[in-house]
C-alpha cells in the first residue's frame, strides 16, 4: 500500500491484490510487449502501455466484466482508450 500511494495508484489497485503486475523485459521496448500481449493474452482486464512498462491487469472473475479488454495509452498525465 505504502509504495502503491507513493506512486500514485489508485486506492482500488488490482496491483494491492496481486492481480496486476507492470512489466518490462529488458532490451525489448515497452510497444513490442504490448504489441504481443494485445495479439496473445485472452481474458486480461486492462492492458496500459505506459511510458517504460505495459500494465497488465487479471480480468473476471477478478474485474467486473465491462470492465475487462480495456486496452490504453497513457502518456504520464492521460489515458487514451484504444478498446
Amino acid at each position: 500500500p505504502a509504495l502503491n500511494a507513493a506512486v500514485g495508484g489508485a486506492s482500488n489497485s488490482q496491483h494491492l491484490r496481486g492481480e496486476a503486475a507492470d512489466i518490462s523485459v529488458p532490451g525489448v521496448p515497452p510497444e513490442t510487449v504490448f504489441d504481443w500481449a494485445r495479439a496473445n493474452l485472452p481474458g486480461f482486464g486492462q492492458l496500459i502501455l505506459e511510458p517504460g512498462w505495459l500494465h497488465v491487469s487479471l480480468g473476471q472473475p477478478y474485474r467486473p466484466e465491462n470492465q475487462c479488454g480495456q486496452i490504453l495509452l497513457f502518456d504520464g498525465k492521460n489515458y487514451r482508450r484504444l478498446t
